[in-house]
């Protein structure tokens, strides 16, 4: 006796998963990548941060983002549900440090040209408990996602999660509660920012300027009263 084989019709095939009609019953997607998409997307950018590392001389531990949370520095981290960072440093002036590497696109605020590297309020508040949990300096990394730039000469754009937190408590300080409270994504000055080509020289500044904090309190101000008008 002959059994039918069941028909399989695959659709919308793509890059990143194709779609399975299994005997014009059940759709399921067939993944193509174990990684997400993004991730993969990031990992050339990881590796010409290690190559600048290993430039450098400096020691490091890849810590990984994997997409199934099997690599985390502690277990107690999943208390409080912060995100964990890319690279453990090791500085000859900072000692310990972590590295939190992100490829971002800069984005403008309502009415502005300029555009900006960002945080969300929300990853901010986490790296800042995982930074007082694991009692080591974290330092956002950021590349343009959208610049394409010749092999080896990726820029690195540096700011410590420190330097952070003065910018956001000047900027509570600067506008009223209403107006603080409406701030979803922090765009980052990009004077607070350590541009790196080649040699890593992490000379934080000591002191935000004022002009600093008016000039993007109002920034946001405006840009949140435009969001309100549409």
């Amino acid at each position: 006796m002959t059994t039918k084989r069941n028909s399989i019709l695959i659709t919308n095939p793509s890059d990143k998963f194709d779609e399975i009609i299994f005997d014009q019953i059940n759709t399921n997607p067939e993944i193509i990548h174990l990684l997400s998409y993004f991730k993969i997307e990031n990992t050339d950018k990881e590796l010409e941060f290690k190559k600048l590392l290993e430039k450098n001389k400096i020691p490091y531990l890849y810590l990984g983002q994997g997409p199934f949370k099997i690599e985390q520095i502690c277990p107690s981290l999943n208390k409080t549900k912060s995100k964990k960072s890319d690279f453990l440093v090791n500085l000859k002036n900072l000692g310990e440090v972590i590295f939190d590497l992100r490829s971002a696109e800069k984005i403008k605020f309502s009415m502005s040209r300029n555009s900006y590297f960002s945080v969300t309020v929300s990853e901010f508040e986490e790296l800042s408990k995982t930074q007082k949990l694991i009692l080591a300096p974290i330092w956002l990394v950021y590349t343009n996602k959208n610049k394409i730039c010749p092999k080896n000469s990726t820029l690195f754009y540096f700011i410590s999660l420190s330097l952070l937190a003065q910018f956001w408590k000047g900027l509570s300080q600067r506008l009223n509660e209403n107006d603080f409270k409406k701030i979803k994504i922090l765009r980052i000055p990009d004077e607070l920012l350590i541009k790196v080509k080649s040699k890593i020289a992490l000379n934080e500044l000591n002191k935000i300027e004022e002009n600093t904090f008016d000039v993007f309190s109002k920034k946001n101000i405006d840009h949140y009263n435009k969001i309100k008008k549409r």
